[in-house]
């Protein structure tokens, strides 16, 4: 990829989960020129169960060495890569 930025989560209490809490504790990262392997989830009946309030998809990402991953917050691919999508 050209371009990642991506978020952890850095919950570190037992405060009850909402919306709010949610947003607070990303931590949010950049990186450049990233190889990297992607696994997304789809599903337009699932929002706010595992996937994002107010969407539809979401993306993981690993490096190719393993040593970073996360939840894909946006991408830029570069020229060649390959994006494999089910036919349905």
């Amino acid at each position: 990829m050209a371009r990642l930025n991506f978020h952890i989560f850095n919950k570190r209490d037992d405060a009850p989960h909402s919306p709010d809490a949610h947003e607070r504790i990303k931590a949010r990262f950049a990186m450049e020129d990233v190889v990297a392997e992607m696994l997304g989830f789809w599903s337009d009946k699932h929002e706010g169960i595992f996937i994002p309030s107010g969407r539809s998809a979401h993306i993981h990402f690993r490096t190719a060495d393993s040593t970073v991953t996360g939840h894909v917050d946006d991408l830029e691919l570069r020229s060649g890569s390959v994006l494999a999508l089910p036919q349905s």
